[in-house]
């Protein structure tokens, strides 16, 4: 029995020997068709990150990672304009990792494409590359404006790395456009005398470039807010009634324009101004409008000129209330059943008052209706037509007053 196991492990230890052997120094067998596989030259080798400058000679730098160890070279192409128009722009030996284009040949849409190839993958294509389109960076930027009288002065600031020039463009009111100048690209300001007749304007400063088929391309362009010039001056304003008012302005326009008046109104302090509403258009001989008739208390105004269909913006605001009151001491006298008179005192002083405008609605519904506007000088009114069958409702108010409001029963 002991023999046994002798044999056994005499077996087993030269089974182990002739394992070893035979396994020591050689390698296991692989498919080396392997496409991943370096070793077959089949690996399509990589890139990194890949990146471009343009620079103000209009000289672009590639450059990128190599991350591969086997490539053979690198290929570039370029594309202008269009996309599909690819051309093989260099070959370039292995571990270089970047290429300066100096051709100067450039659009807005340049596309560079860079691709790394193996020995056995020499005819590679621009499909399979990496691709970069040029990035302008840069604009008009920090746009200003300044006014003196009627000369234009604009200022700004091009950080484009690439700009072959400037164009001033001025936007009219009428929505024509006009082109006052062009310029270097290094000039960063621009003045102008303004001798048109209309009241506002843009101003609008591009940055163009020529590219490689000597074409203008826009590359960036700013533009001013609306620009406001000949706005009336609004100095003062009085009322000589409550109706008629008088302003003190100057008209700064070297042109023949006329003046309109504007105004808004509210009832109470604590409410908003209602919306801009044309009042009038200013008397030229002694400077007098007339208010739009409202039973508000607080009154706002406002001046804009107006020339060949044009208007101006609106002057600074003036507050001003006509302050009128509206009738006191009603009475109702009856002269017969269907006849009434009625009769008023005037609150206002004796040349406040512009008119009185008397209303009526017939019963507790509906909607009240003018039926007399009395001069200032009348303060009574008869009604020959009381009905039997309701209550009458009236209310009466001078020009710019609220209303006072009163009833008669003409069924007792």
């Amino acid at each position: 029995m002991q023999r046994l196991d002798s044999i056994f492990k005499t077996l087993s230890i030269f089974g182990l020997i002739i394992l070893f052997v035979n396994g020591c120094g050689t390698e296991p067998e692989f498919n080396r068709d392997n496409k991943n596989d370096p070793e077959v030259k089949n690996f399509s080798p990589k890139t990194g990150r890949f990146s471009l400058s343009l620079k103000s000679n209009k000289t672009v730098h590639l450059g990128w990672n190599d991350i591969s160890d086997f490539e053979t070279g690198y290929l570039i192409w370029k594309s202008l304009g269009d996309n599909k128009n690819k051309q093989l722009l260099a070959e370039l030996d292995k571990n270089v990792t970047g290429y300066i284009d100096q051709t100067g040949e450039i659009d807005k849409t340049t596309t560079y494409y860079l691709a790394a190839r193996s020995e056995h993958n020499s005819n590679y294509d621009s499909l399979n590359s990496k691709n970069k389109l040029i990035n302008f960076t840069g604009g008009i930027e920090e746009l200003s404006f300044d006014r003196i009288e009627n000369l234009f002065s604009i200022k700004w600031n091009n950080s484009l790395v690439i700009s072959d020039f400037i164009i001033i463009s001025r936007f009219y009111q009428n929505n024509e456009i006009e082109i006052l100048d062009t310029l270097n690209r290094a000039i960063e300001e621009y003045q102008f005398i303004n001798q048109e007749e209309d009241y506002s304007t843009h101003v609008m400063v591009s940055s163009y470039m020529i590219n490689h088929q000597n074409e203008s391309q826009l590359l960036n362009s700013s533009k001013t807010k609306r620009i406001f010039y000949n706005t009336p001056l609004f100095h003062s304003l009085t009322f000589e009634n409550e109706a008629i008012g008088k302003i003190e302005y100057e008209d700064i326009s070297t042109f023949n324009d006329k003046i309109l008046v504007y105004q808004r109104s509210k009832r109470y302090c604590s409410d908003s101004f209602g919306q801009w509403t044309f009042a009038d258009t200013l008397n030229e001989d002694d400077g007098t409008f007339q208010i739009n008739s409202t039973t508000n208390t607080y009154y706002e105004f406002s001046l804009t000129a107006k020339h060949d269909g044009l208007e101006s913006a609106m002057s600074s605001i003036i507050t001003e209330d006509p302050g009128s009151s509206p009738p006191k001491n009603i009475r109702i006298e009856e002269l017969s059943d269907q006849t009434i008179r009625i009769s008023w005192e005037d609150s206002n002083s004796s040349t406040m008052t512009f008119k009185y405008i008397l209303q009526r609605r017939n019963g507790d519904y509906g909607s009240y209706s003018t039926i007399a506007e009395l001069g200032p000088e009348i303060n009574t009114y008869i009604i020959d037509d009381i009905s039997l069958l309701y209550v009458e409702h009236f209310r009466i108010r001078t020009y710019s007053s609220e209303y006072a409001t009163f009833r008669y029963d003409g069924r007792n």
